[in-house]
């Protein structure tokens, strides 16, 4: 840029001028000049860019952010480089390399400050700037979750005075505090705190040029510096202040000094440090190198303040990685750090060896060469590989050979240790190490943590473990280095393809290369092609490992016993020469010849050495013989050491050995090396293991001519033989209480180590055991038979363990299918307990799982009653001396967990599920009905204005997309709106969400495929499968009948009427193939096309949900399953009869589900089509009209005319369970077909719609949604009598025991009140029929008076409500004595009788509450009695009690009385679908209500403990004896004291209620008793549940804080000071709430009835609700 020209000026005045003033303008023009020049310097960028710009972005998080703010006419790069040359651009080339510096983020902050042309900026706006840069940069985002990262700020002359004022504005500011916070340091480089005489002399070099307010502010003693200077210090205190001053003088053209002066230069106040630097003005800030002093001197401090910092995070940082790893550690469920592992791998390797494999080229270019490789090391067992990767591993890790640390993890696949040998648990164990390398992996796994519901991650599946917690969320993170992983033993993976494929994924998405080591090549293990594959395989020969061999020889040769060096090392030369490489062979033979005392000997042992390892153990199996040692203890050591199903440590075997040889072992680690010390070892851990892999398969090998060879099925039935006789041991026994729920022990000190692994294993040996006989048989029964079984359950439950209880049931239904099991004389009594408990030990998981992970020990008292009553939990453990049930008529297990049922003539048309919810859609109502997938209450409703045909959730539960006829709609579920509206001209035939739910792709019946951008709400691309010319001219006019897209191919499949199926690219748009219904893939060769082949129309199709899945499943209309490999194209396999008009495939790819026309469903292992489970449901309707199968893969959605059920079958729950080379035994799924389930009965139930108590609940009258009213027995349950019938459902029961008279309202709006004549004993009842009324609109609330003698009957509708005088007589067209008409429905309004005022009634409006009487339904107000009030009336602002703690937002609102106590209680619930707090209920006191004026804006605040208990109250369900009696929303029945003061909230559990009664009433009709009976309404049965208030949780945590000792457990009864009844129950009076009708019937629009009580938040809420439930 030019400088201004030389103004022209009048000759007259030119002559004026003075010499001095020539001189000005002559060094304007030079300093112009130079600045101009500086910028051509600088190339295209002149001093460098302005605004905030990032220099240095460390790779992982950083630990401050440097900030460079230039001065005057300076430059964001120009200030801070020496003459021009950019490698001397300090902050950018020195500090990045610097090791001190390698985390910090590093910025340099460019404003124009040149004073070359005009400005009307001033410090002030150049700070404001400055500012902005930094809040609105992405540094700004925190370091580690809701730690901001620190800032260091370093400014050069003026650029210090903009940090100044930039501090100052920010601490006025209140939207730039979040940058205040985080300055932490400041650094001033010769910056003008109290201005510069420079200042004035360039003003005035400067006053024939445009002004420029910057340079004014920089004088001595200018406003602005006195402002700043003023403020800066009060502001400042906490800052770290550094101030650098200037030493040597500067040439500016016209003099020659200080450009600002010491004192200047300082501030002087107690939190700022000053130092000199020996430089002059300009450069404070350039440095000729990085050995200039005055660089060292900055860098210096600033290292040293970054070291502060790194200091005072340390501790914070540590606390929460600490808190991290403990949540980390308990999520992924590695509990043994890799380290220990390695440790032990380390300890058998000797220095200097496998420094051969590390001068490798292979390994070379492996470690330093690009990234995502593969080296793949083979060898043969016994060579070392474990030794070499643990080698290896030592060297990535910390450069042991001269070279760079590396990010290294890594695994090591044992066989000892099966369950470390799956997919899963590698996957665990990698998350685990990289989220310790990785903070940023760290929170991600974190965050899924606190969002995981399933059950514990070491015992799912790999497929889950791969598509939810490395798909989902770590390989989103980003890593710029390469990592390295090292796997050995990778041929002892039991999922060694699926695994490969996993890691092939995963170096396409990080920088990753894998070092294996396997005795397979990877040629024997790779079975598919597996394109990308950048694999280098190295086969280990004998010259390999000879060095190390040599090496390790020589140096225990030594400890041989010999006379002579040279016998010695002859004994060396033999063993090298026969060792062949093999590393095992050399340490047996040494370890052999250290035993020997003789030369003679040594030699005699080294000559009868065979080269051949299986020789070698046969004379070592030989050696024990002759030892002439107890052969019977060899023989048990070797069992348990061959079979146990993971390493016992040496505690554990002592007690297995003494209880298998009935004998006492004094010492058995000294027993263990003297009868098998040459096979098996105690490692540093003490656990037993074998001395190699091959020790294991000679032993077990039937051609080892030896009586040590183990039989393995025998040894496993002599191990679960002696569990057995272990857990039937007094060892585990607890006494078992009925009455109170103590603490559950964590750890029972008398209890014998071995007890965890007799658990654990109990059944794993079972389902390994060989031909079986009555000697398994007898002790498996007497064992189910005794209470320790709840024991057993409990440790399990404990441990997170319920896959066993699987496994249990699984291992005793292949027992039971043994051939000539039922011959077996004295087995028939066993018989029939181990197949009652082969069904109860899997329902009880399904059924119970939750409860019993969170509540183990309710396994003994409380879950015993709930089961049905033909099981043996129920039948052995249910004691009608504790809690128990009546009325319940389920007799057996079903696999039926729920069923939503919408009113008749509406039809469900689909269904879809996503992790969160499920959703059904309508035909007549047009309405998709959102579900909670938990609990399957409804979380909502959505209006799609038409007939839902499609339905399809996005990956995070975000997105929801609906197709009907005419348009496709996305819902955003967060915010619970429509936001696309896509119209289309043709229908939709199928609709997926990419992974990322960024797109949605769909096919349309006119053969084009869209892809539409969901964030854009736009049209991305669209294009037409069937204009390629090689099936243009077959299928282009074509209209297609249905379709199926699959994600993760990239392909969609679209079925023709008596067609091929054609098969398309969407990822390439091009035709991927067609498909022969015989053969797979049509080929292009002209030979095939002309091929005749039989054509049949597609029934329904899908894809493999698994993202490695190269399935299509296709149904052909004669009923044909075909499963086609899209990889190949080949038929993988087929099966006739199947006519499946819907198929869905498992979230993980393993199960496929099938239903057709006759209603039966089938469940099929998807990879091979084998049969698995088949569900016959005989109804009227026709067939399965939708699947869909929950995210969790256990429930299947099931939707049939008006009805969804949800199933729970035991082929779903697949769970992975590792098996033993030779048996398939352990599988939780049987090879052969399951059992079929014949559900039948009509789907027409009649439901309880409502319910009213007579005499305190001695009976109960029932009203069904089939118009029936009948009483029933409490005290068995039972039907007494049906009343009568209204032909329609009841909706409301009321019962006053005064008068006896029956109030009952129906659905029809019909309301009749009955005089009940009671007889004793059988006689029947009668009924007479004293007042009837016909309401014009719906029935939404009934009351009924309770003054003795005044007859009132109170019926409210949306619009109105009508008083009438019950004794007026029996007329349809009764007049009302009294009415209030709305003039809309608009109002949120309850009725409630007065708690203390019998004559007097409340209504709650509005947000407040109104008091009335009964006779007249006058109001009464401000102590007087008023007219019949009038809308506006109710609403002015001067009448009724004002409730301010009520919800706001409400849309429903209910008060109801608590009998017998002076509480009223109200219920407000937002059903709007996004609200956070669905659910509000507050207690309120009638007494103060009663003395509180009732005008003038008086107010009436909740009972003092309402307020916390409010959010924990899933339903009222009355008093007992002073009690509050609730269902928490975690499913406990609770009790607390209604007189309690806050502070003293003590909530009492009871007894859980099993989560299907809940699932299926939204508004659950239950009561209590006087007596303290729980009366619940189970679907069409009524079920009391007896004696369940006597047990007890008293140390559950109070409603505002959690007890530390709030577990449950058994202990002893509530306090004796109460008096107890009759029959051990207290005596005291309860009451419920009137009667439990009304809102609770059952809804028209579904079985979730209208008056809908949520239990949870909205839909962006339920994830902390899901965990409670779990809880």
């Amino acid at each position: 840029m030019s400088g201004r020209a030389p103004m022209p000026a009048p000759s007259d005045r030119l002559s004026q001028l003075s010499l001095s003033s020539t001189r000005r303008t002559f060094t304007l023009k030079s300093i112009i000049k130079r600045d101009d020049r500086g910028k051509e310097d600088d190339g295209e960028a002149g001093k460098g860019p302005i605004g905030l710009t990032t220099l240095y972005e460390p790779e992982g998080p950083s630990i401050v952010d440097l900030v460079f703010v230039h001065g005057l006419n300076g430059g964001s790069v120009s200030t801070w480089t020496r003459n021009g040359d950019k490698s001397l651009f300090w902050p950018k080339e020195w500090l990045p390399n610097d090791h001190a510096f390698s985390d910090a983020r590093i910025h340099t902050f460019g404003y124009d400050s040149s004073w070359s042309h005009e400005s009307i900026l001033n410090i002030h706006d150049f700070a404001t700037a400055l500012l902005v840069s930094i809040k609105h940069a992405p540094s700004n985002h925190s370091r580690d979750e809701g730690v901001p990262t620190p800032l260091v700020l370093i400014g050069h002359s003026m650029g210090g005075l903009v940090i100044k004022r930039a501090y100052i504005v920010a601490k006025h500011r209140a939207e730039f505090a979040g940058v205040s916070d985080r300055v932490f340091s400041v650094f001033f480089l010769a910056t003008p705190h109290g201005g510069s005489d420079m200042a004035a002399l360039l003003t005035k070099l400067l006053s024939l040029s445009p002004d420029r307010p910057f340079v004014r502010e920089l004088h001595r003693n200018s406003p602005t510096l006195q402002a700043i200077n003023e403020e800066f210090p009060r502001y400042s205190q906490d800052l770290k202040l550094f101030s650098f001053f200037e030493t040597q003088p500067m040439n500016y053209g016209v003099g020659k000094g200080l450009i600002v002066e010491k004192e200047c230069a300082v501030m002087n106040i107690s939190n700022e440090t000053s130092s000199y630097l020996h430089a002059n003005h300009r450069d404070v800030a350039k440095y000729t190198s990085q050995s200039d002093p005055s660089y060292i001197t900055v860098r210096n401090a600033l290292a040293a303040m970054i070291d502060q910092l790194r200091d005072n995070q340390n501790s914070t940082r540590e606390r929460i990685a600490d808190e991290q790893r403990e949540a980390l550690d308990a999520f992924l469920g590695v509990s043994d750090a890799p380290e220990a592992i390695l440790s032990g791998v380390r300890s058998s390797r000797f220095d200097g060896s496998c420094e051969w494999f590390l001068q490798k080229d292979s390994f070379s270019r492996w470690r330093d060469g690009p990234c995502s490789q593969i080296l793949w090391v083979q060898g043969k067992p016994g060579m070392g590989k474990s030794v070499l990767a643990g080698r290896v591993i030592d060297e990535m890790r910390h450069g042991l050979g001269g070279g760079m640390p590396k990010h290294c993890s890594f695994y090591f696949f044992s066989h000892s240790e099966r369950s470390r040998c799956t997919a899963a648990v590698f996957l665990l164990t990698m998350a685990w190490q990289m989220a310790v390398l990785h903070p940023e992996i760290l929170q991600v796994i974190s965050r899924a943590a606190k969002l995981w519901k399933d059950s514990r991650l070491s015992m799912t599946d790999h497929s889950p473990v791969w598509r939810r917690i490395f798909v989902d969320r770590i390989l989103k993170v980003k890593l710029n280095k390469t990592q390295y992983w090292i796997i050995d033993g990778f041929d002892e993976c039991s999922q060694q393809s699926e695994l490969l494929s996993m890691l092939l994924t995963i170096q396409q998405m990080w920088p990753l290369s894998i070092l294996v080591t396997s005795r397979n090549s990877f040629s024997a293990t790779c079975t598919s092609l597996l394109p990308d594959a950048n694999v280098v395989s190295v086969s280990l020969g004998e010259d390999d490992s000879r060095q190390d061999i040599d090496q390790f020889v020589d140096s225990h040769i030594r400890l041989v016993p010999s006379q002579d060096e040279a016998t010695r090392n002859e004994m060396a030369r033999e063993i090298k020469e026969k060792s062949m490489g093999c590393f095992l062979w050399v340490r047996v033979v040494l370890a052999q010849l250290q035993k020997v005392h003789s030369t003679t000997a040594a030699q005699r042992v080294l000559e009868s050495v065979p080269p051949d390892m299986d020789e070698l153990y046969r004379r070592i199996l030989k050696s024990m013989l002759e030892e002439q040692l107890d052969r019977r203890f060899a023989k048990a050591i070797l069992k348990w050491a061959v079979c146990s199903s993971r390493p016992l440590t040496a505690e554990e075997l002592h007690t297995a050995l003494e209880v298998d040889l009935d004998d006492t072992i004094p010492d058995v680690e000294k027993a263990v090396e003297a009868y098998c010390g040459q096979l098996v070892y105690f490692d540093a851990q003490k656990k037993m293991r074998l001395l190699h892999l091959t020790t294991r398969a000679v032993l077990t090998n039937p051609a080892t001519d030896s009586e040590f060879v183990v039989n393995k099925g025998e040894s496993h039935t002599s191990i679960a033989l002696v569990c057995l006789k272990h857990l039937s041991g007094l060892a585990v026994k607890h006494p078992r209480s009925s009455r109170r729920l103590g603490s559950d022990r964590e750890n029972n000190p008398s209890q014998s180590p071995f007890t965890h692994y007799a658990c654990m294993a109990l059944f794993e040996h079972v389902a390994r055991s060989k031909n079986y006989g009555a000697e398994l048989y007898q002790p498996l029964a007497a064992f189910l038979n005794s209470p320790n079984v709840l024991s057993w359950i409990e440790h399990l439950a404990r441990h997170s363990e319920l896959t066993r209880l699987l496994q249990a049931g699984r291992s005793l239904t292949r027992l039971l299918k043994q051939g000539n099991v039922a011959q077996i004389a004295g087995l028939s009594p066993n018989i029939q307990v181990l197949a009652t408990w082969a069904t109860d030990l899997v329902r009880l998981v399904s059924k119970f799982g939750r409860q019993l992970t969170s509540h183990p020990h309710a396994i003994h008292t409380l879950i015993p009653p709930f089961c049905p009553q033909g099981s043996a939990l129920h039948k052995r453990f249910a004691s009608p001396r504790g809690l128990h049930l009546v009325g319940a008529a389920q007799p057996n297990w079903d696999d039926c967990s729920s069923v939503i049922t919408y009113a008749k003539g509406e039809t469900i048309t689909v269904a879809a599920c996503c992790e969160r919810f499920f959703a059904l859609g309508t035909l007549v109502g047009r309405e998709i009905v959102i579900y909670d997938e938990l609990t399957c209450q409804e979380r909502g409703r959505l209006n799609n204005k038409e007939p839902v045909v499609l339905l399809r959730f996005g990956s995070t539960c975000r997105y929801l997309a609906s197709a009907g006829h005419k348009s496709i709609k996305i819902w955003d579920l967060e915010k619970s709106e429509m936001v696309s509206n896509i119209p289309c001209t043709s229908r939709c035939m199928s609709i997926e969400f990419t992974e990322d739910d960024n797109m949605m792709l769909v096919a349309l019946k006119n053969n084009h495929f869209v892809f539409w951008d969901v964030v854009n709400d736009e049209l991305a691309d669209e294009d037409r499968w069937s204009v390629d010319p090689r099936v243009q001219e077959t299928y282009d006019f074509r209209s297609p009948t249905m379709s199926a897209i699959g994600v993760h191919q990239n392909l969609v499949a679209v079925s023709y009427r008596s067609q091929d199926l054609l098969v398309w690219n969407f990822e390439t748009f091009t035709l991927h193939d067609v498909y022969y219904r015989e053969t797979g893939s049509r080929g292009w060769d002209e030979s095939t096309t002309s091929a005749p082949k039989q054509k049949s129309t597609v029934l329904s199709l899908t894809f493999g949900a698994a993202p490695n899945s190269n399935a299509l499943l296709v149904c052909y209309f004669d009923g044909e399953l075909v499963l086609y490999d899209t990889f190949d194209g080949t038929v993988r396999h087929r099966v006739s009869g199947v006519n499946a008009h819907c198929l869905v495939s498992s979230p993980d790819g393993r199960t496929l589900a099938t239903g057709d026309a006759t209603g039966t469903i089938r469940l099929f292992d998807l990879e091979t089509l084998r049969f698995l489970y088949r569900i016959n449901f005989h109804a009227e309707f026709l067939g399965v009209r939708a699947l869909s199968i929950t995210a969790d893969g256990r429930r299947l959605l099931d939707v049939r005319g008006k009805q969804c059920r949800v199933w729970e079958p035991l082929a779903l729950l697949r769970q992975e369970v590792v098996d033993d080379a030779n048996s398939d035994a352990l599988s939780t799924v049987s090879t052969n077909p399951q059992e079929e389930v014949d559900f039948e009965g009509p789907m027409n139930i009649n439901y309880i719609t409502a319910t009213a108590l007579i005499r305190g609940g001695e009976y109960v009258l029932v009203g069904k949604d089939d118009g029936t009213v009948s009483v029933y027995d409490s005290a068995r349950g039972d039907l007494r009598q049906v009343l009568f019938d209204h032909g329609v459902t009841i909706s409301f029961l009321e019962y006053d025991g005064k008068t006896g008279i029956i109030v009952c309202a129906d659905q029809a709006s019909r309301v009749v009140c009955y005089r009940l004549v009671t007889r004793p004993g059988l006689a029947p009842w009668e009924v007479d029929s004293v007042f009837e009324v016909q309401i014009r609109s719906a029935i939404t609330q009934l009351l009924t008076s309770t003054v003795p003698g005044l007859s009132r009957l109170l019926v409210c509708t949306a619009g109105e409500c009508f008083l009438y005088d019950v004794g007026s007589g029996s007329s349809p067209l009764s007049a009302a004595v009294a009415n209030i008409t709305w003039s809309t429905d608009r109002h949120r309004f309850s009725w409630a009788q007065h708690p203390t005022l019998p004559d007097q009634l409340l209504l709650v409006l509005n947000g407040r509450v109104h008091i009335f009487l009964w006779e007249s339904l006058r109001l009464v107000s401000h102590g007087e009695v008023d007219a019949v009030p009038t809308e506006q009336m109710l609403l002015g602002e001067d009448v009724g009690v004002v409730m301010p703690a009520l919800m706001p937002s409400a849309e429903v609102v209910k008060a109801r009385i608590l009998s017998g106590s002076p509480f009223f209680v109200t219920t407000c619930e937002d059903t709007r679908l996004n609200t956070q707090d669905r659910t509000e209920v507050l207690l309120w006191d009638g007494a103060i209500l009663s003395n509180t004026d009732t005008g003038s804006g008086s107010s009436i605040q909740p009972a003092a403990f309402s307020a916390s208990l409010s959010t924990k109250v899933d339903h009222i369900i009355g008093t007992f004896g002073g009690d509050l009696v609730f269902l928490h929303v975690d499913g406990w029945v609770c009790t607390i004291p209604l007189n309690a003061a806050e502070k003293d909230i003590k909530v009492t559990q009871h007894f859980f209620v099993p989560p299907d009664w809940i699932s299926l009433n939204s508004h659950l009709i239950v009561t209590v008793t006087v007596g303290g009976d729980i009366i619940f309404a189970q679907r069409s049965e009524l079920i009391i549940i007896k004696r369940g208030l006597e047990i007890e949780r008293p140390s559950l945590a109070s409603a505002s804080r959690r007890s530390a000792s709030s577990t449950s457990g058994m202990g002893t009864p509530r306090g004796s000071s109460r008096p107890r009844g009759p029959m051990g129950g207290r005596s005291r009076s309860g009451s419920g709430l009137g009667s439990s009708s009304g809102m609770g019937s059952r809804s028209r629009h579904g079985s979730l009835a209208v008056g809908n009580s949520s239990r949870y938040g909205s839909l962006a809420g339920l994830e902390s609700a899901r965990r409670l439930s779990e809880s």
